[in-house]
């Protein structure tokens, strides 16, 4: 729980001391009710209602003083960060003054179009206003909400929450989260058992586009270059995070598509609430699934080897070494880039390197080669690192950069 913000795929949320703190107190709250209820003495009715009143005061207190202990976020702190706003048949928008009225056109406009189509797809609509919170940037929207690198939906309050840079991959999928709330379960209005395949999957088919490519033709290309997604795996528990993010919402956005496609929405929208597949479609998910690879083999063209690694040659969050400490010293580097403190960059991503590989540390540090002029030392340096990224999906990008350095240390020829 501790090592999971929800289901928002962010590695950049720090494990501070207000976080470490908010978990100790929730281990110490939670835990003192377990051992009140499940020791033998505490039987008696009147110590139960006692417990009962004593966790619900707690419970009570935590959630008055958790935002002024910068645990939450309120309604209310939203609404005076981002204090304009802006209204449309079906959306209220909150956005920050770094917008412009250009901008909020063409996100008003866009997210009209997007409605209609979801309205249509969904054969049914949210039955109130959609609130969209527009962050000018992701900074500020960590800042304010706290996740930076993850746009939001909140299905069972009907808010979504963007940043301006990341919206116009986003938006659809992310009004999409709210359309399903019609028909979704629980308090969260969200798939049985928040099965988070049936989540992401139904979104993404309804979107039905990453990189401006059809989800089909992506999953089809990965499929006939080796990288092969386990369908039933993948829609089992929280197998969904076991894989890399572009590869789980992929390959189940494309499968949840073709079952929308051949057997109606209406069917899914049942599996939607009770993750039977048996029960709706009268074949098990190994059957549909060999159904669908039959689908995709006889009906789509695909892509090249690299399009294929460079969308699937990725690792999952659990296949990562220390994926948060990573990504924030990542951060810190390219903040010294940006600064152009390449010296202190390098030593950073140097130091990194002795336990850590990725490839934002190797690009990172090839900008440092680059900068300080020390060709030679960057074209070494890629060339050892070019067995690391075979068969990745930066296994072009790096060859793209070598390129780039032996052009400039005037080797045209190689």
């Amino acid at each position: 729980i501790a090592y999971f913000p929800g289901n928002i795929y962010d590695e950049s949320i720090t494990v501070t001391s207000k976080f470490l703190v908010y978990r100790i107190l929730s281990l110490i709250f939670f835990e003192s009710i377990v051992l009140l209820f499940f020791k033998n003495k505490v039987k008696a009715k009147n110590v139960r209602l006692w417990i009962v009143f004593y966790s619900s005061i707690l419970s009570i207190i935590f959630i008055l003083l958790s935002p002024y202990l910068g645990f939450s976020t309120t309604q209310t702190t939203l609404n005076n960060k981002l204090h304009r706003t802006e209204f449309t048949d079906h959306f209220n928008f909150k956005f920050s003054e770094m917008i412009s009225s250009g901008e909020l056109e063409y996100i008003k406009k866009s997210s009209e179009y997007y409605y209609e189509e979801l309205k249509e797809y969904y054969k049914t609509e949210p039955r109130e206003k959609i609130t969209a919170y527009i962050f000018s940037n992701r900074m500020d929207k960590k800042e304010i909400f706290g996740a930076g690198n993850a746009d939001v939906a909140k299905p069972w309050l009907g808010q979504i929450y963007l940043s301006r840079e990341s919206l116009h991959r986003t938006l659809k999928h992310e009004i999409s989260h709210i359309f399903t709330a019609e028909f979704g379960r629980y308090i969260f209005k969200v798939a049985d058992l928040f099965n988070p395949a049936l989540i992401e999957g139904i979104a993404s088919a309804s979107d039905d586009s990453y990189d401006d490519y059809e989800i089909h033709y992506l999953v089809r290309t990965g499929d006939k270059n080796g990288y092969n997604t386990d369908i039933k795996a993948l829609f089992a528990g929280l197998n969904f995070f076991a894989n890399s993010s572009t590869a789980a919402y992929l390959s189940s956005g494309s499968f949840v598509k073709y079952l929308v496609d051949q057997y109606g929405i209406n069917k899914f929208k049942n599996l939607y609430r009770d993750t039977d597949f048996g029960k709706h479609y009268g074949k098990n998910i190994s059957k549909l699934n060999d159904e669908y690879l039959d689908y995709l083999k006889k009906n789509l063209v695909f892509g090249t080897r690299t399009r294929a690694t460079y969308y699937f040659g990725r690792k999952g969050l659990l296949q990562k070494v220390c994926p948060r400490y990573l990504s924030n010293k990542t951060d810190e580097a390219y903040e010294h880039i940006s600064r152009r403190e390449f010296d202190k960059a390098k030593k950073i991503i140097t130091d990194m390197e002795k336990s850590n590989s990725s490839w934002y540390l190797t690009y990172g540090k090839s900008i440092c080669f680059e900068k300080l002029n020390q060709f030679e030392e960057g074209i070494k340096y890629l060339q050892e690192k070019g067995a690391m990224f075979t068969g990745t999906a930066y296994e072009s990008i790096l060859n793209q950069r070598r390129a780039d350095f032996l052009v400039l240390n005037n080797e045209i020829d190689s």
